[in-house]
């Protein structure tokens, strides 16, 4: 009998060692623990979101307005976040159709069963201000009524491209200074952000005040958490695009910046199974055009869904810089304006946001993701 008292010793100190009885603890995110023995997400607690019997019957997206796709869109705060988040039992997207999640907190849809997407979830001009990035946001371009500096890009994953320098008559040291890029922001692996606004172009300073171009909205951010599957069919497209930096206004006395580009937002997608043969992309906006004596400079275009750069605002304004491309894969950070002529500076590109990947089964993508997959938390 000395060998079982023996034995039962050394397996209570193993146990008070390693603790094998121990439930799992909670994942701990910026809001509240995730409890990891119930929930099927790292992000929210969806064990906290009621009985799944009681969510929104199975969704068929047929309609472009939130009004009519979901019955209740929840309020949960996640640290100093506050989400939106529906609850279905399942959700399907026909081809041809567009969810458009546009001015909205991040967006989380909840499913207990399969998501499959065969048109497009757009999450577009997130609400995320420039006091919230901080140095994520674009800086103003100087202003000066001779020719003002554009905005610089804002950023996320990737850093936003500077702004072009105003007045400047072929100087790249010369003339007034462009706004300065938005660096990437922290993240700290469990949060949902939109992306950063690029900058507004800089203003006249004499006379009648005349605004720049106004910098690009940041991205939206997204997730999709399902407890079986998410299915991105290959007609699918999920993307959180940075919006356009706005051309700089002219005349023949004064000649404003372009706005920057803002940076593409995130997009967190989690499930036991990930199926991607569509796309993903939270690509960056490209700067406006610099304003000259001939008028208003160019747009530039909003974030792609490809590994290629969204256009920056261009060839309107022989006067007026060209503004700097939206950021992509294979170029996560905004573009510069690089051009320094009479007129206003173009504004800086807006960078890549974060595309976040959360499941036990990766599986070869052969669709396009852009920017490349963080790591998951």
């Amino acid at each position: 009998m000395r060998w079982l008292a023996f034995l039962l010793l050394v397996l209570g100190a193993c146990d008070a060692v390693f603790r094998f009885n121990e439930v799992p603890l909670p994942i701990d995110g910026p809001g509240p623990a995730v409890d990891a023995s119930c929930s099927f997400s790292r992000l929210i607690d969806t064990c906290a979101l009621g009985d799944p019997s009681s969510w929104q019957n199975d969704v068929a997206l047929t309609s472009d307005s939130l009004s009519d796709v979901f019955t209740k869109i929840d309020n949960i705060d996640l640290g100093s976040t506050t989400l939106h988040v529906v609850k279905v039992k399942s959700l399907s997207q026909l081809g041809g159709t567009t969810l458009a999640l546009v001015n909205q907190k991040p967006f989380v849809i909840v499913s207990d069963s399969d998501i499959t997407l065969e048109g497009v979830v757009l999450g577009r001009a997130g609400d995320r201000k420039a006091n919230e990035c901080g140095l994520g946001t674009g800086s103003p371009g100087t202003a000066d009524t001779g020719g003002a500096g554009g905005g610089g890009g804002g950023a996320l994953g990737g850093g936003g491209g500077s702004g072009g320098r105003g007045n400047a008559d072929g100087n790249p040291g010369g003339g007034t200074l462009g706004g300065a890029a938005g660096l990437p922001s922290p993240w700290n692996g469990m949060e949902l952000l939109g992306g950063c606004p690029g900058g507004d172009g800089g203003a006249t300073t004499t006379g009648t005040a005349i605004a720049g171009g106004g910098g690009g909205a940041g991205g939206g951010a997204l997730a999709l958490i399902s407890r079986t599957a998410v299915n991105i069919t290959a007609s699918g497209i999920v993307t959180a695009p940075g919006g356009v930096g706005v051309g700089g206004n002219g005349a023949t006395t004064y000649a404003t910046g372009g706005g920057g580009g803002g940076a593409g937002g995130m997009i967190w997608i989690e499930a036991p199974m990930i199926t991607i043969d569509g796309v993903v992309a939270a690509n960056g906006g490209g700067g406006g055009e610099g304003g000259a004596a001939g008028g208003v400079g160019n747009t530039g275009a909003q974030g792609t869904t490809a590994d290629t750069a969204a256009a920056a605002g261009a060839g309107n304004e022989s006067g007026g810089g060209d503004g700097g491309s939206g950021a992509h894969a294979s170029h996560p950070a905004g573009y510069d304006s690089t051009q320094w002529l009479n007129g206003g500076g173009g504004g800086g590109g807006g960078g890549v946001g974060i595309i976040v990947l959360v499941t036990p089964d990766p599986r070869p993508i052969a669709g396009v993701t852009t920017p490349n997959p963080t790591p998951a938390p």
